[in-house]
């Protein structure tokens, strides 16, 4: 982790649940998920993703490039108490096996073009403790 993630990490690890606290953890959880994508020579094209499924929409933390030129999303957990949320754990599933729709600006920045059909696409869920 860098010193920025260590600090914010110290801040949260033993705060109450609830309001800030899991936003600032889950934004170490990202960092961590990027860190660890680039090690694996993944490209980073964007972050909070939008995808519309034929089970609703769900926002996924980040879409990366693999080397072999795949796409990915990749959803962060940070700290044991971390779940999926309903919407997240019904639409995976089906991006996974159907794909989705991109929608919104961030899809737009990440290179996907909203509203055209994404094929099936893995969803990586990365669990940071």
């Amino acid at each position: 982790m860098t010193i920025l993630q260590n600090r914010i990490f110290a801040e949260v690890a033993y705060a109450p649940r609830g309001g800030v606290v899991p936003v600032l953890k889950g934004q170490v959880g990202v960092e961590q998920s990027i860190a660890a994508a680039e090690r694996r020579g993944e490209t980073v094209l964007g972050r909070e993703i939008t995808i519309e499924t034929t089970a609703g929409r769900t926002r996924i933390d980040l879409l990366i490039r693999m080397p072999e030129s795949k796409l990915r999303f990749i959803e962060s957990k940070k700290g044991r108490s971390a779940q999926l949320t309903r919407n997240q754990r019904v639409a995976f599933p089906k991006i996974r096996g159907e794909g989705g729709i991109p929608r919104g600006q961030q899809a737009a920045e990440a290179g996907l073009e909203p509203g055209q059909p994404l094929g099936p696409t893995e969803v990586l869920i990365e669990r940071w403790d």
